[in-house]
């Protein structure tokens, strides 16, 4: 589904996703302002379930989520619904406080970030039996999710990211990667991936600085640097 990485700076942070989908589902509707429970939120959405993966509101708080492994059994919510339901925390302790009033068992496993400027990320990782709250979240880098080999994947994503990491343009560029994966599956577990009937169908940047927050969303493989739009949202006072 996913790869994800963040790195903070003094009074901000970057935050870079890479979202893997199949061909054949219909695109995201592009990042777009909207105000949701009186706060103003930045966010994607997928027009099938009307959730998104990744969103930052005007407090400089992002979440963005992966897909734990399998597929959610018939009944279940989308797991998209959960950035939602987090994107107008104030805080990640008030997104932590808000994520443990929800309902999990109404969720296929997955793995929650939650950021803001000055504090290590907070991660809620939900595997179907008990949701953890890490608090050092920066610990669990790269967040990854693949449908295919998620082990083997993981392994590859998570070499390359300690093989390229270092400030933002190392982020970009390990987000742009093919990385060279045992057996020669590089493509199919790279974290830009390209399989026959799935690929990293768009890249999302957030850059939240002391005075502003900044979206950065192209559609397509991060590889191919598609064209993007660049959203602006006033940090509130």
């Amino acid at each position: 589904m996913c790869t994800v990485t963040w790195l903070h700076e003094p009074g901000g942070y970057h935050l870079l996703c890479n979202r893997d989908e199949k061909l054949a589902r219909d695109p995201a509707h592009p990042p777009a302002e909207f105000v949701r429970h009186g706060v103003r939120v930045v966010a994607p959405v997928d027009p099938a379930s009307g959730g998104s993966w990744i969103a930052v509101n005007e407090f400089g708080v992002a979440t963005v989520l992966v897909n734990g492994d399998g597929s959610p059994p018939p009944g279940q919510c989308s797991r998209g619904l959960l950035t939602l339901e987090l994107a107008t925390a104030g805080s990640v302790l008030d997104a932590a406080r808000r994520a443990s009033h929800i309902y999990w068992n109404g969720y296929a496993p997955c793995t929650v970030a939650m950021l803001e400027a000055g504090r290590p990320a907070f991660v809620i990782v939900w595997d179907g039996v008990q949701p953890r709250l890490l608090t050092d979240g920066d610990s669990c880098l790269p967040l990854t999710s693949s449908s295919f080999a998620p082990d083997r994947a993981r392994e590859c994503r998570t070499r390359e990211f300690a093989r390229r990491a270092g400030g933002p343009d190392g982020l970009f560029r390990f987000h742009q990667s093919h990385a060279r994966a045992r057996g020669g599956e590089r493509r199919a577990l790279s974290p830009c991936m390209h399989r026959d009937a799935s690929a990293t169908v768009s890249f999302s940047w957030i850059h939240v600085d002391a005075n502003d927050i900044r979206f950065f969303y192209a559609p397509g493989s991060a590889c191919a640097w598609e064209p993007g739009v660049t959203y602006s949202l006033l940090r509130a006072a």
